[in-house]
C-alpha cells in the first residue's frame, strides 16, 4: 500500500475535494432561489402560495380606497383595527427587482360571490399607493411589460364565457389595453351595435344632473326559457317571474352623448335555476290569467307576441338617497315562487354600476324577495317584512328582515324565531347584520 499516498493525496485530488465544498454553498442557494420562485397567478378559489402580513404603511393605502373607507367608518375602525382577516397579500416584482411590490386579495371584505376586490399596491417614499384596483375573479402577472412595468391580465368566468382584460402600466397607474377595451365594446360610426348582439331595452335616466343611457343588451340572440312552446311548465313556480322569458348572456351598458362609458356583466349575479340554463334570464313577456285555458287557441301565440316587452328597468330610489338611479333585478325564485333578486344601479357614493349591498357589506350584493325590495322602497324605516313563516315547506323557523336606508346606505338584519307546537311565532333564536 503506498501510504505515503494516502496520508498525503494528489494536488488533483485535494483541489477537487475543496472545489465541491466551494460549490456546495452555490448549489444550494439556486436551489433556494428556485423554490422562492414568486407568485404570478391568482385566483378568489385559492389560498396565496406565500402570503404575507400587510405592514402598516399597505394597509393605510387599502383604507383610502373608498369601498374600504365606508365599511371602516361604519364598524369604527382605525388603521391600526383593520381585521387580519381583512385580506390576504403577496410579494411580487412588477418593475425594477429592488422594489417589491404588493398584490392583496379581499378575503373579509369586498367578496361577492363571483368575484373578489384586488388590488396592487406600489411602494413611494410616502408608504404605497394603489397603482390598480379590480374586482375580478383572477388576476395573472403577464411577461409582457409596458413603461418597465409588467402587464396584469384579469379574468371573470360565467357561465359559458369568459371575460379577460389587460390593464398596463402608464407610468402613474395600470389602465385597462384602449385596444381591448374598444374591442370589447366596439361599435359602428354610427352608434349601432355589432350585428351579433341584441339590445333588450334602453331608457334614459338623470345622474348628477345629467342625461344618461342606460340599455340592456344580449350578446347573442336569446334563447327561450320558460317559453310559449310550453305553457304548462311556464307556469310552474320555478318559472314564476321568467314565464314567457328568454334567456343568454346579458349586459348593462351606460352612455353619455352617445359615448359609451361603462358595462357592467349582469350574468354572474343569477341564480342556475334549471339544469340547462346558460346565462341570465329576462321575462319577455307578461303572463294573463287568460293563458292558460286559451293556450289551445291557434292565435294564442301570436297574441302573446304581440303584447308589448316587460320593463326591466323601473328606476326607483330604493336605498333613500333622493335618487333614483336604480331598479330591481329579477335573478333567481325561491321555493313556491317567491321571486327574489337584486337591485342595480349608481349612487352618489358610487357612481360606477354595481349591485347595491349593505352598509356593513356594501360590496356583497344584497338579495331579497321583490316584495321585501318594495317594502323598503315604500319606507326607510326600520320596517318589519317576513322573509318565511312558520310552517311553509316545513319550516320549523320563521325570518324575517328589519329593513332600512339612511344617507344612502342600507341597513338589514335577519331575525330568526322558533316556531311553537301550534304553528306561531316564539322566542327569538338568533340575529345576523346583513
Amino acid at each position: 500500500m503506498n501510504l505515503a499516498g494516502v496520508l498525503c493525496p494528489k494536488p488533483w485530488i485535494f483541489n477537487f475535494l475543496l472545489a465541491s465544498f466551494l460549490l456546495f454553498p452555490a448549489n444550494a442557494q439556486i436551489a433556494q432561489k428556485t423554490e422562492a420562485v414568486e407568485q404570478t397567478s391568482f385566483s378568489m378559489e385559492f389560498a396565496f402560495e406565500r402570503p404575507v402580513l400587510l405592514s402598516k404603511a399597505a394597509k393605510k393605502a387599502l383604507a383610502a380606497d373608498q369601498g374600504i373607507a365606508d365599511v371602516m367608518k361604519d364598524d369604527k375602525l382605525s388603521i391600526e383595527s383593520i381585521p387580519r382577516d381583512w385580506f390576504t397579500a403577496a410579494e411580487v416584482h412588477l418593475g425594477p427587482r429592488n422594489e417589491t411590490d404588493l398584490v392583496v386579495m379581499g378575503l373579509g371584505i369586498s367578496l361577492g360571490p363571483y368575484n373578489a376586490g384586488f388590488w396592487v399596491l406600489r411602494p413611494t417614499p410616502q408608504g404605497y399607493e394603489i397603482v390598480l384596483a379590480v374586482n375580478t375573479h383572477d388576476l395573472g402577472l403577464l411577461d409582457s411589460s409596458t413603461n418597465g412595468f409588467r402587464d396584469i391580465e384579469t379574468n371573470l368566468p360565467t357561465l359559458n364565457q369568459s371575460y379577460s382584460d389587460t390593464y398596463k402600466f402608464d407610468g402613474h397607474r395600470y389602465q385597462i389595453n384602449p385596444a381591448k377595451q374598444e374591442s370589447q365594446s366596439a361599435r359602428a360610426s354610427d352608434g349601432t351595435v355589432p350585428a351579433t348582439s341584441v339590445i333588450r331595452e334602453e331608457q334614459k335616466v338623470l345622474v348628477s344632473g345629467n342625461s344618461e343611457t342606460w340599455r340592456l343588451e344580449w350578446e347573442s340572440t336569446p334563447q327561450s326559457v320558460c317559453g310559449l312552446e310550453n305553457e304548462l311548465s311556464a307556469s310552474t313556480c320555478p318559472c314564476s317571474g321568467f314565464t314567457y322569458g328568454e334567456g343568454g348572456l346579458l349586459d348593462l351598458f351606460r352612455s353619455t352623448n352617445g359615448r359609451e362609458t361603462e358595462r357592467l356583466e349582469l350574468t354572474p349575479f343569477f341564480d342556475k335555476a334549471f339544469a340547462d340554463q346558460e346565462g341570465a334570464i329576462l321575462q319577455r313577456w307578461e303572463p294573463q290569467e287568460k293563458d292558460f285555458e286559451e293556450q289551445q287557441s291557434k292565435a294564442f301565440l301570436a297574441q302573446v307576441r304581440a303584447r308589448p316587452l316587460v320593463k326591466v328597468m323601473r328606476f326607483a330610489d330604493y336605498n333613500h338617497d333622493g335618487n333614483s338611479t336604480e331598479f330591481f333585478l329579477q335573478t333567481g325564485v325561491e321555493p313556491c315562487g317567491k321571486v327574489s333578486g337584486i337591485v342595480v344601479g349608481v349612487t352618489a357614493e358610487r357612481s360606477r354600476l354595481h349591485a347595491f349591498g349593505t352598509a356593513a357589506h356594501p360590496d356583497k350584493p344584497l338579495v331579497m324577495q321583490k316584495r321585501e325590495w318594495e317594502a323598503l322602497l315604500k319606507t326607510a324605516g326600520p320596517t318589519e317584512v317576513l322573509d318565511w313563516s312558520c310552517g311553509d315547506h316545513g319550516s320549523e323557523i320563521e325570518i324575517d328582515l328589519v329593513l332600512s336606508a339612511a344617507n344612502g346606505r342600507i341597513q338589514a338584519i335577519r331575525r330568526e324565531f322558533e316556531c311553537t307546537e301550534e304553528g306561531n311565532r316564539g322566542k327569538l333564536l338568533r340575529e345576523q347584520i346583513l
